[in-house]
């Protein structure tokens, strides 16, 4: 049973893949009809989305930043949650409006978050020799593409790969004025190696049940995990290595940002 904090809960069976809705009135409960239908707009705008239920004139939701690229393709209706039907579908062209002006991650963010990247190919990782694996990548860098993270700091591997079963390597290189420590916030799905000058400072994972404090859908905020850098004066590689689950539909990314920049440059 769900009793969230709206009025209408609802009792699932998973093994019938049905529902049954109540609404909490006054001293008792009513059941309801699910079987009824529902009007829905969807509108997008550049990267923006607005979605309209029953009521066409005030969003329910709005998402601000779409992750995922511009591209052509289709339309698919379906849903997660049994047997429904469509009705009157219709789409159409918006044919005038303001676009958004272009947003700039740097401008967005401080300067504190980790957002430039040099990503690799997608790869099965080796769970017993994955550092020699990981090494082994380097000597083909003509391989890995720059990547810039989101505006709000995340770096969506799922943009890039669609692969969820895979893994990926990040590296960006951090230059010191000094010997020093700089603590590292970060936060990341599904599993992550952190790796310093070849040293492991990270490992773990969510094993498609993410902590408690995650909730369900392993939510990614990035002052989540922390560790420490023990930076040499000069460069020092910084590797993330991140896989994914493809159970976990999309939620394939980190984020990253140093607790200060004093004496520290990223490239």
């Amino acid at each position: 049973m769900d009793f969230p904090d709206e009025t209408i809960s609802y009792i699932y069976d998973p093994q019938s893949n049905k529902a049954l809705l109540f609404e909490k009135r006054g001293d008792g409960i009513v059941f309801l009809d699910i079987s009824t239908w529902v009007h829905v707009k969807v509108e997008v705008i550049a990267d923006k989305m607005s979605v309209y239920v029953e009521d066409m004139n005030i969003p329910t939701f709005v998402v601000d930043n779409l992750k995922r690229d511009s591209k052509k393709g289709g339309i698919s209706l379906f849903s997660t949650f049994g047997q429904v039907y469509f009705s009157d579908v219709s789409i159409r062209e918006i044919e005038s409006f303001n676009a958004p002006k272009q947003r700039d991650t740097e401008k967005m963010i401080s300067p504190n978050y980790l957002t430039k990247w040099q990503i690799s190919e997608p790869f099965a990782k080796d769970s017993v020799n994955f550092i020699s694996q990981v090494d082994s990548l380097f000597d083909y860098r003509e391989k890995f593409k720059t990547v810039t993270a989101d505006m709000d700091g995340l770096l969506n591997i799922s943009r890039f790969y669609d692969d969820m079963d895979k893994t990926v390597a990040l590296t960006c290189n951090i230059v010191s004025d000094s010997d020093k420590d700089v603590k590292l916030n970060f936060d990341y799905a599904d599993h992550l190696v952190i790796l310093l000058n070849s040293e492991v400072l990270f490992d773990g994972g969510m094993n498609f049940r993410p902590p408690l404090e995650k909730g369900m859908e392993g939510r990614v905020f990035v002052d989540d995990e922390q560790t420490v850098l023990n930076l040499s004066k000069g460069p020092n590689k910084l590797i993330f290595v991140l896989s994914g689950d493809n159970r976990q539909k999309y939620n394939w990314g980190c984020v990253a940002k140093l607790e200060n920049l004093d004496g520290i440059s990223i490239e």
